[in-house]
């Protein structure tokens, strides 16, 4: 389709995969693809709105899509393939995937706002440049890599979460996996939310912050020369502000 009034695209996929790459041209390309032939029925379907919005959908009903996996066991997992031009590469006001199974794997295409998520399936994105960045996965892992956000927002429940990056303000909370952050700046903000998982966060040299963190049994370790005492870092003016909460993770 053409990409020169696309101002949003929004993806709901199931199962299988979901690929977004840079591509060439003035269009944007997208295909599936599955192990086995596709019914009309079971093809992804695409809109695009008045407004500039290209909605992709996994099938035709994808809104009884539930009650097709209760009737049709062999509902095929499909790979979505996308290229997007040069550019519109930070043209795009919204890029929002969500899928149940599927994993996402995004590289160089981002919007105003890049929103990924999923239940059962893995997120990794890199070379992204935004105001806000959200992924979020239920038992998925995370891995964000070579990224820029004023806002970083990150969430699971048992998978790990890895991030790299320049962020103004960076959010991220899981329950048992290990979190892993590092800035090539020195962030504003810092929140981190754990309950068994370890935290560990990498700063550039010079940083000057202060880091709390609430624990029942964890611990708290700090290469920077400061004031540390058991659940409060101080470094150099103390000026940036890092809170950490944990069960029985260690920071």
């Amino acid at each position: 389709v053409d990409a020169t009034n696309i101002k949003k695209i929004k993806i709901n996929w199931v199962a299988g995969s979901v690929n977004l790459r840079v591509g060439s041209g003035s269009e944007i390309v997208f295909s599936e693809s599955s192990y086995r032939n596709l019914t009309d029925q079971q093809k992804m379907r695409y809109t695009i709105s008045d407004s500039g919005v290209l909605e992709i959908r996994y099938c035709q009903d994808l809104d009884n899509i539930f009650n097709w996996f209760s009737l049709d066991a062999n509902m095929p997992a499909k790979t979505l393939t996308m290229e997007v031009p040069a550019s519109l590469i930070g043209q795009l006001a919204d890029l929002e995937v969500e899928t149940v199974s599927a994993g996402i794997d995004l590289s160089g295409i981002y919007g105003t706002k890049t929103d990924l998520s999923t239940v059962s399936g893995e997120i990794r994105c890199t070379d992204v440049a935004t105001d806000e960045l959200d992924l979020s996965t239920t038992s998925g892992s995370i891995v964000c890599e070579n990224s820029t956000a004023k806002k970083l927002e990150i969430d699971n429940i048992s998978g790990s979460i890895r991030a790299e990056g320049e962020f103004v303000k960076a959010d991220a909370e899981t329950v048992s996996g290990e979190i892993r952050l590092a800035f090539a700046n020195l962030p504003e903000e810092i929140d981190v939310d754990g309950v068994s998982g370890n935290i560990v966060v990498a700063l550039p040299e010079g940083a000057s912050f202060t880091a709390k963190l609430d624990t029942v049994s964890g611990s708290i370790s700090c290469a920077f020369a400061g004031t540390m005492g058991s659940d409060l870092v101080v470094v150099g003016d103390g000026g940036a502000d890092y809170h950490f909460s944990t069960v029985s993770g260690n920071l």
